[in-house]
């Protein structure tokens, strides 16, 4: 074997030895980095909020006290996820928020279109859409929709349509109790705490904070007593207040899986830690 032979198995051999200690090295900082992302109670994992920008609007929102003469009169669109019984009427469709600015013929009908009551941020956005595509002074139901027996659809809210309206429109958070509040101050979300009389203080909240309903009021509890919290509520069809689904344990999984996706998407970036 020559000595050109022998010189390149040796750079070779280091080659794959170095190759290898790397791996295990950058294996050992990804296992360290991760273990650092998961659940440190002091560590703020909520995206602060996002202020209104160009693709929201609010110029349709209105609410059904304010609109004149017969509610009748305008086509009604309901884009809730699941078609209800809340305002009934011959004279009303259900589609997906992002199919109406699709239908051309809608554009010159007086249009009173409704969703979940929660669901600010998309209403929002499809107010933007649809004065951007043409439609004519649209109308956008701001409040809670009772069905015809005046009961209320559902009491409580999935986890991720909390985080989108308390991150990208703003909301009312009320907290259960002192523990749960101070876990939502953890996660960088800031609360109500609520005294012994919870349902004075969800009157409380929607007449002090809710600015005379705009924003929609959560109401955040431990999972185990969240049929308790929905129950306490439904007693009450007239309260605009929805619970969270999961409650607080359910928020803080959500968040920390979106901090440790947001590490790896992020991460050949250089994106040292977990962001929201």
């Amino acid at each position: 074997m020559t000595g050109i032979s022998r010189f390149i198995i040796r750079m070779l051999w280091l080659l794959c030895f170095f190759g290898g200690y790397a791996h295990r090295l950058n294996a050992q900082v990804e296992h360290v980095e991760s273990e650092r992302c998961v659940a440190e109670p002091g560590l703020n994992y909520f995206t602060p909020l996002n202020l209104a920008d160009e693709q929201t609007s609010e110029l349709c929102f209105i609410r059904l006290s304010e609109i004149d003469g017969d509610a009748d009169q305008y086509l009604r669109i309901n884009v809730t996820s699941r078609s209800t019984a809340s305002l009934a009427s011959t004279n009303a469709i259900h589609l997906p928020a992002w199919q109406v600015k699709t239908k051309p013929y809608l554009k010159k009908k007086p249009l009173l279109i409704y969703a979940e009551p929660y669901k600010r941020h998309l209403l929002a956005k499809l107010c933007n859409e649809l004065i951007q595509n043409g439609f004519q002074n649209p109308k956008i139901l701001l409040g809670d929709n009772l069905a015809e027996n005046g009961s209320r659809q559902s009491t409580s809210v999935p986890v991720d349509d909390f985080i989108v309206e308390i991150s990208n429109f703003g909301a009312v958070t009320i907290a259960s109790n002192q523990k749960v509040a101070s876990e939502l101050a953890a996660l960088g979300i800031p609360a109500i705490t609520a005294d012994a009389n919870l349902k004075v203080a969800v009157r409380n909240a929607v007449v002090d904070y809710s600015l005379n309903g705009f924003l929609p009021v959560f109401l955040v509890g431990e999972s185990k007593v969240e049929v308790e919290l929905i129950q306490l509520l439904s007693e009450n069809p007239t309260s605009p207040a929805f619970v969270v689904s999961g409650g607080i344990e359910s928020i803080s999984r959500a968040l920390k899986t979106s901090a440790l996706s947001s590490v790896k998407r992020f991460k050949k970036h250089g994106v040292p830690s977990c962001v929201g």
